[in-house]
């Protein structure tokens, strides 16, 4: 006879472990399970009251998608109605987007003429040169760069004036000997001919300055040395002379400088920026919308296109209610989204160019809608169905109607469908009921009916 097997203590221990768990799993599943159970289960009385009341629901005379039934039985499946509103809801949208600086308030400081930075402006008497942060007005001196090539223009002016004052008394002396027949009319056509040179040449040099933008008062301070000299009241200044060739750069607007690229010492060209000092007092709002969102933001009237701009990382900040100025032209071929651009105050000084911030704006019902709950509307193959009732008795009839928008638990319906939805979408309008509970159950009751009496309706 074969021995039995023996079982060693260490397989026994996890065959009981097995054992334990599996009760424990089988313990949890039951407790998981009962409460749907519970909920799902149907009591002796309403599996009894089901078929009665399906059986007391019959297809309303004259439709194919209607049902009638009596209050009672419309009371056991828990069909609850609602007047149907007129929509007068105003959507809010919400863009994202950030703040910039303007750049009609932004200067790139530049010298007109290259040279050397002899001079940091400050900002106040006794003060500090300029610094990156520092508030800045419109006329303040910035730097001074010293420049040969305006020195030398200068002087330019003054070598051709005198030139052209001691030639011209020359041709009046010539003038006269000339019509008296004491000079040969070469001299005297010469010295008509180096009048004529002059007068171009000192054309020429206070042209450029003109174009060069040096001030009127510099160039009649030329022109004042120049006359000084012709009349003999002294030698050149040397002080002046060295003034000419000062180029002070001064601010155009009032702002806070951004950068200062320059050193005393330095050489700077004409293309350089010295310094970037931007006005913020007022920044570029620019938000974002999508594609979808375009057509009712194109509707907005004037008066209308406003928006509340808020800071999301810092609540403290106010809301500013601003316009908005500009909706791009140009898709995101990315984002699909466009530019929507505005302004807004920043006196206080709080907002920073680069800062996120939140747009809302209120979009006004566009008319012609109708509101009803969101429980009212079955999704059925691409159509959208709801159940009117159409007399007390009471009796629902289905309809297939057009959705337009979503706003919160409402849904938009279109009172009067479009042209081309007029086939197969049915008006709904307001003061109407429509069913906002039970709708489900109409539906599967009206299925029913059908597919029972296929001789008396199409429908499926």
């Amino acid at each position: 006879m074969p021995a039995m097997a023996r079982i060693s203590p260490w397989h026994k221990g996890v065959r009981d472990i097995f054992a334990s768990v599996l009760a424990i799993i089988v313990i949890v599943g039951a407790m998981v399970a009962y409460p749907h159970f519970k909920a799902t289960a149907i009591s002796p009385r309403q599996a009894a009251d089901a078929p009665k009341d399906r059986a007391s629901i019959e297809l309303a005379p004259g439709s194919a998608t209607g049902l009638r039934m009596d209050a009672a039985v419309m009371q056991r499946m828990g069909i609850k109605t609602a007047t149907v509103r007129d929509a007068r809801l105003v959507e809010t949208l919400r863009l994202a987007g950030t703040l910039t600086l303007d750049a009609g308030r932004l200067q790139q400081v530049r010298s007109r003429f290259d040279g050397e930075v002899v001079e940091i402006g400050k900002t106040g008497a006794d003060s500090h040169p300029i610094l990156f942060g520092d508030h800045v007005t419109q006329g303040q001196l910035l730097a001074v760069v010293w420049s040969r090539d305006l020195g030398e223009k200068k002087s330019e002016l003054v070598e051709t004036l005198a030139q052209l004052d001691l030639h011209t008394r020359t041709l009046t002396r010539l003038k006269q000997l000339y019509a008296n027949g004491e000079v040969p009319e070469r001299q005297y056509r010469d010295a008509e001919h180096d009048v004529q040179e002059n007068e171009i040449a000192a054309a020429r040099a206070l042209r450029t300055l003109q174009t060069w933008r040096v001030p009127d008062e510099e160039i009649a301070a030329v022109k004042t040395e120049a006359a000084r000299l012709i009349a003999g009241q002294g030698k050149p200044s040397e002080d002046l002379t060295q003034q000419w060739a000062r180029v002070e750069v001064r601010a155009a607007l009032n702002g806070i400088v951004l950068e200062r690229n320059i050193a005393v010492g330095d050489i700077v060209s004409s293309e350089d920026d010295l310094f970037k000092v931007a006005d913020l007092t007022q920044l570029r709002v620019l938000a974002y919308a999508y594609e979808e969102d375009l057509p009712r933001l194109d509707k907005l009237t004037s008066a209308q296109r406003r928006w509340t701009i808020s800071v999301p990382t810092d609540p403290t900040l106010p809301h500013q209610e601003a316009a908005i100025d500009q909706i791009g032209h140009i898709i995101d071929p990315t984002q699909h989204t466009a530019l929507v651009m505005g302004w807004i105050d920043n006196s206080a000084g709080r907002l920073r160019a680069g800062q996120f911030i939140s747009a809302t704006i209120d979009l006004p019902p566009p008319g012609n809608e109708a509101a009803v709950p969101r429980s009212a509307i079955i999704e059925k193959g691409g159509e959208s169905l709801v159940f009117v009732q159409t007399s007390p008795e009471p009796v629902f009839i289905r309809r297939s109607v057009s959705v337009s928008r979503q706003v919160g638990q409402t849904t938009c319906v279109r009172i009067q469908p479009t042209p081309a939805q007029e086939l197969s979408v049915q008006p709904l309008r307001p003061g109407e009921i429509v069913v906002v509970s039970g709708a489900v159950e109409l539906q599967q009751a009206l299925t029913d009916l059908t597919a029972t009496t296929p001789e008396k309706t199409n429908v499926p």
